[in-house]
């Protein structure tokens, strides 16, 4: 069992946060100063630190150790600014609420967090496509949320920067429809269908083997996805972050980078908001 605790981040790399505002009800165009933005400055003892609420403009915290958890933008508990999986430690980058149908039902609450001790390598990739971009600091932003960021976060994946993604369901569901939601999402990225490694078939198939577990997934109940080394990824649920089971390991890479870039990329991402609030919040770790 692993346990993970969501209160202090020792990490001399993460930065203090400049507060900006910015509102989260729902627009037809996207301004650059209607966006989510932070900005990062190196130090020691630093984190990032923010809140974030659902229904008003927010305007955030700089602090140097956070104490504020995270509120995503629906019904839930609040998300905790950090996660210790096992010795490894994570930050979260963003929140968000994945819904469906016309109607935007809610489904569930889902957070974002990056590994600590892959700060720097995503910090000289994301550099470098500034580099290439001839980007100004507020652009970087811009240019993650655009076609071109596919490639950008495609990059932080295949170099295995180590992402996690909580999520908690805002209505009771079931294991099946979690584990059909997650198959067909990797199989429908335009990434897949360009996948001709066997490993790819195979890991989809001790995806739908491992994540065998039945029975109903209770509203308020935790599920973690995050990235091993080897860019594999490990699943976790319970009912709090204190008591959180192995659920299974998928270890192709194709699959666990499938799987984050429909939270990332696209048009139609598993839930917009986190995309955008997560990539404005990368985008803050070159300025």
């Amino acid at each position: 069992m692993f346990k993970l605790f969501g209160r202090n981040l020792r990490s001399s790399q993460f930065a203090k946060l400049r507060p900006q505002l910015r509102s989260y009800s729902a627009r037809p165009t996207r301004t650059l100063a209607s966006r989510f933005k932070v900005g990062v400055v190196a130090g020691i003892g630093g984190s990032i630190a923010y809140a974030l609420l659902a229904d008003k403009p927010t305007k955030l915290e700089t602090l140097d150790a956070p104490k504020t958890d995270l509120q995503p933008p629906t019904k839930s508990d609040p998300f905790p600014s950090t996660l210790n999986i096992g010795s490894t430690a994570f930050t979260c980058v963003g929140t968000g609420v994945r819904s469906v149908t016309f109607l935007q039902f809610h489904v569930y609450a889902v957070g974002m967090y990056l590994c600590n001790d892959d700060l720097d390598k995503a910090r000289n990739i994301l550099e470098k496509h500034k580099q290439n971009f001839k980007l100004q600091d507020d652009n970087l932003g811009e240019v993650l949320n655009s076609d071109a960021g596919t490639e950008i976060v495609d990059e932080l994946l295949r170099e295995n920067v180590r992402f996690a993604v909580r999520i908690v369901p805002v209505r009771n569901t079931d294991f099946n429809h979690m584990r059909d939601g997650i198959v067909s999402n990797i199989m429908n990225r335009p990434e897949a269908r360009q996948i001709t490694d066997s490993a790819f078939g195979e890991g989809i198939t001790h995806l739908k083997e491992k994540f065998g577990r039945k029975g109903k997934f209770p509203k308020g109940n935790i599920m973690i996805w995050c990235r091993d080394l080897n860019g594999g990824m490990d699943s976790y649920y319970g009912s709090s972050d204190s008591k959180l089971d192995h659920l299974c390991s998928v270890e192709s890479p194709d699959v666990s980078r499938c799987f984050f870039l429909q939270y990332l990329t696209g048009e139609k991402p598993n839930s917009p908001t986190l995309k955008e609030r997560t990539l404005d919040c990368l985008a803050t770790l070159v300025k």
